[in-house]
């Protein structure tokens, strides 16, 4: 069975110009003396309380255990002369009442934890057993694991903190997509441990106009933005296989191998139609990802609004084909070209449909219009129901809230509509995932220099009106 270990090479240890040469399977020489409290930061006193009670830590290894299908993990810090277990899972397969269980720690010095520690990016041992380096340790020796990964946390600032381990009894092989599924478990539980951190130092920081008022705020941004960043890559993995899927599917569906039973062909289609979707949202992802709240300017480039407009209804047109209604774009003669940002005008108007399909109910066609008022760009969205006439419901007034400036930036308003509950609300402002599409059109627009308003009356309807100055309009006629 192929072992495979890798860890980076620096400074810190001596003599490393007489290794010996790297090979196929073994990725770096395993004779390379590696001391390990050459590079082991302790956590400050105050981080040491907060990381007691981390709940991130259990929830990384019970996610680790789970994925990898493996029995054993475990996530270890540094205290003193041994790593001290902070969670750990499945440690009675090690032997009933074991000593390991009982104390929860292993001596640094321990042939595994000296070879994993300060490595990067991880050290893998499919089978312990072939690697006569680390027959001495006692988790191969006294407790008799066989399969090992070690995978060392770092902070932000790239220092050591601990070390994220996951363990078998039997040889066990680990895929690229395995590793990689553990590595972003481990960053996501340093982030949370620093988040954590710094919340804590700010509750302790000391009162008084003497006293240095920490600013975890931007530190926070950072990780957030690390956050969402890591996020949209894996996103954006999940994109070619579930194009495979659906393109599969489909062709499947279209009988093209061969004929299909008639539950064969309805279990294709539930499969085809699923996997659209997805590929579907995994898309509205990452056009949602390529926001930057970083960026204070807007990019104005001549544009067909109907062109832009269009793409938003093709887009939406499978979610409105859900709820049995139609999109229905109109543009003013002599009014189709602006000077405008196409991503944020794109995103606006997506994210504006969006919420009006689901505010609106079943049936009906969404009017989307667009016209040139006050040399500047109106763009009306409405519901037209040939039985319920023009304009969206009255329950619509609801969200007025969101649309103001000051009340739609409290974080309180915020933070309700992102935790509300259909169930527990029973109303329309329940579906939270509108009400966030509306706050960030409102966003959007006002970023632009425009405005987001409902306009209307509960006799002659409701509608959702987005004023943008523009900067240069054109005629296309």
């Amino acid at each position: 069975m192929q072992q495979r270990i890798t860890f980076s090479v620096n400074g810190e240890f001596p003599g490393l110009a007489a290794a010996a040469p790297f090979s196929s399977t073994d990725r770096f020489p395993s004779h390379i003396p590696v001391n390990p409290y050459a590079t082991m930061s302790h956590p400050e006193e105050p981080v040491a309380i907060a990381i007691e009670t981390l709940s991130v830590f259990e929830e990384a290894t019970q996610t680790a255990t789970r994925f990898l299908n493996l029995p054993i993990a475990a996530l270890g810090l540094p205290a003193g002369h041994d790593l001290v277990f902070k969670a750990a899972v499945g440690l009675s397969h090690l032997g009933f009442m074991n000593p390991l269980a009982r104390t929860r720690r292993l001596p640094l010095s321990d042939g595994l934890i000296q070879a994993s520690w300060g490595r990067s990016p991880y050290l893998i041992l499919e089978d312990v057993t072939s690697q006569s380096d680390h027959q001495g340790s006692a988790l191969v020796e006294q407790y008799g694991i066989k399969a090992f990964v070690g995978l060392p946390l770092h902070t932000s600032d790239g220092q050591p903190l601990g070390l994220l381990m996951v363990m078998d009894t039997q040889p066990h092989p680990f895929s690229d997509q395995a590793i990689a599924f553990m590595e972003m478990i481990a960053r996501w539980a340093v982030s949370e441990y620093e988040r954590q951190t710094l919340l804590q130092k700010a509750a302790i920081a000391p009162a008084g106009p003497a006293a240095v008022a920490p600013h975890p705020s931007s530190s926070l941004a950072m990780l957030d933005r690390v956050r969402l960043d890591l996020i949209s890559q894996l996103t954006q993995e999940l994109r070619p296989p579930l194009t495979s899927i659906t393109g599969m599917a489909g062709m499947l569906s279209r009988e093209i191998y061969g004929p299909l039973t008639p539950k064969q062909q309805e279990y294709t289609d539930i499969v085809s139609s699923s996997s659209q979707k997805l590929l579907e949202t995994v898309d509205e992802i990452i056009e949602l990802g390529h926001l930057n709240p970083a960026q204070t300017e807007a990019n104005p480039i001549p544009l067909d609004i109907e062109m832009v407009g269009q793409q938003v209804v093709n887009g939406l047109a499978n979610l409105a084909k859900q709820r049995e209604q139609e999109l229905l774009l109109t543009v003013e003669p002599r009014s189709r070209l602006w000077i405008l940002d196409r991503q944020i005008l794109k995103h606006l108007l997506y994210h504006l449909v969006f919420c009006v399909l689901h505010i609106s109910g079943e049936g009906g066609t969404i009017r989307i219009h667009a016209s040139q008022r006050e040399q500047g760009l109106s763009l009306a969205v409405w519901l037209s129901n040939p039985w319920l006439g023009e304009g969206l419901p009255n329950s619509v007034v609801a969200f007025q809230p969101y649309l103001s400036t000051q009340e739609a930036a409290s974080p309180q308003l915020i933070s309700e509509a992102m935790t509300s509950n259909p169930s527990a609300t029973g109303g329309d402002l329940g579906r939270s995932r509108e009400v966030l599409a509306l706050i960030l059109s409102r966003h959007l627009a006002e970023s632009c220099g425009g405005s987001l308003t409902l306009q209307g009356n509960p006799e002659a309807g409701y509608r959702f009106v987005v004023m943008l100055p523009a900067q240069v309009a054109q005629s296309a006629e």
